[in-house]
């Protein structure tokens, strides 16, 4: 796939993300355990370009199991014009060629689009919702809507020594990933569990060459730090990708601050949105970022299997294969 076609589409599209552009592709390729880039791109009669961001999953071979994208992230295709819901359904139709045995996508929250039974009849959908804080009347608005509480948290903590910036240190980026195995071991899981080191170096370099699209916040106590929020940045999109804290800092409330503080910033470079992500079947993380202020978005995940799928046996292993992809998330922004 033609990466400057693609970035030329991705920026065309103000419903696109980040998750929908090549440099996301290239991570998940490298370190996220996607196959290969599968991506396809179409035009339709009125010259509308499509790209539809695919990356393969499970094992290599001439028959694949595609997603898009990565991770369970946002997906879906992406247009430099006007796209109706016959369309779209045309265009999900055609991604599934005699070599795809399964097609999944998450839909982006900032469009969805109402599919024909064409494609639905023999798709499944499972509900999932994004946490979106509007920013398009600017920050001050946004953190007026907040709790009361969630604005004391805020003050109190900034009096007591919290601190948030942005940095591209390697240093840092480690220390949020201290963090992150910090909380994993609160969790009660072990410390195989989720994303490695890897993961955080290979997005520190990505960073470093765009650093207006990938920036790693950092919470600090005292100059201690405290844990990090990695966000990624598209057209007027923010999105929290990643992020928590050590255990001991928790009861300065630096998570909600650290969020509060990246609001203010995409805010002040005329993002319109910032999106706390999706939260799997986590209660307590949903009920956080209803405390924030944020409103819930329903998407939907699609997913549509090959007839050979269907029939066979491969049906249970392809949808595992998917379902691990979409569960190395699931804790990705306490």
């Amino acid at each position: 796939m033609d990466h400057k076609h693609w970035y030329e589409v991705a920026r065309a599209d103000p419903a696109a993300t980040f998750f929908q552009t090549p440099l996301w592709s290239e991570i998940s390729c490298d370190v996220l355990g996607a196959t290969s880039d599968f991506t396809r791109s179409f035009e339709l009669e009125s010259g509308v370009r499509v790209v539809v961001p695919l990356v393969g999953v499970g094992r290599p071979g001439p028959m694949r199991h595609v997603i898009s994208t990565a991770t369970g992230c946002y997906g879906g295709l992406i247009a430099d014009g006007p796209v109706s819901p016959d369309e779209a359904t045309q265009v999900y139709l055609r991604v599934m060629s005699r070599s795809t045995l399964s097609f999944q996508f998450l839909e982006s929250p900032l469009r969805q689009y109402r599919l024909g039974p064409e494609f639905t009849a023999h798709a499944t959908a499972r509900p999932e919702s994004a946490w979106l804080i509007d920013l398009e009347d600017g920050f001050d608005a946004a953190y007026q809507r907040m709790p009361r509480r969630i604005r004391e948290y805020h003050r109190s903590g900034i009096r007591k020594g919290v601190s948030v910036s942005e940095s591209d240190s390697l240093a840092d980026y480690r220390s949020a990933f201290d963090a992150y195995q910090d909380a994993i071991l609160r969790w009660g899981e072990s410390l195989d569990y989720g994303y490695g080191w890897e993961v955080f170096e290979r997005i520190h370099a990505a960073a470093r060459l765009h650093p207006d699209l990938i920036k790693m916040w950092i919470a600090r106590v005292d100059g201690e730090v405290a844990g990090g929020r990695l966000v990624f940045y598209w057209n007027r999109h923010a999105v929290l990708w990643h992020g928590t804290a050590r255990r001991e800092f928790l009861k300065y409330r630096v998570i909600p601050i650290a969020d509060i503080e990246v609001m203010r910033d995409a805010a002040a470079r005329g993002y319109s949105v910032y999106d706390l992500n999706t939260s799997g079947d986590q209660p307590q993380v949903v009920e956080y970022k209803r405390r924030m202020g944020a409103s819930d978005t329903p998407l939907q995940i699609w997913r549509r299997e090959s007839p050979v799928v269907r029939l066979g046996r491969g049906g249970k292993r392809a949808g595992r294969v998917v379902a691990r992809s979409l569960r190395s998330v699931a804790r990705k922004a306490h």
